[in-house]
This record gives C-alpha cells, structure tokens and sequence, in this order.
C-alpha cells in the first residue's frame, strides 16, 4: 500500500493527540530503520544548481532537492 505525507504542521497535529502524535512518530522511526520506507529526494551535485531551481520551478520532482558539492 502506497502512503505518503506532504504539507503539514507538525506543532498542530501533535497538539490534536498527543498520545497518538508520539505512536505515529514510533511508528515511521520503525519503518525508516527497517528500510520500508524512504525520503523523496534526489540528490545532484552543486555545479548542476541552475537545473535544481529549474525542477523546483517546474515541480517536477517530489520531495527535496539536496545539493552536493
């Protein structure tokens, strides 16, 4: 099953139940370090930075741009 998350306030949905705020972050912290699940992003080197500003432009990539030197 495909899920994602994009655009939202963490200070506010803790603050609805934060019981269930702190089971939720249990819940993705176990599947990050199970390998299930993973950050959109796509890494390019810092000489490409006109083409980073042109897809977040376009946006044409979901998730974060990480530049590298």
């Amino acid at each position: 099953m495909l899920k994602s998350v994009t655009g939202f306030s963490l200070l506010a949905w803790r603050s609805i139940d934060e019981a269930q705020a702190r089971a939720d972050i249990a819940e993705v912290t176990a599947l990050l370090q199970a390998g299930e699940l993973h950050a959109a992003t796509t890494t390019l080197p810092l000489t490409d930075i006109a083409r980073a500003h042109q897809l977040l432009e376009d946006r044409a990539i979901p998730g974060r741009i990480v530049l590298i030197p």
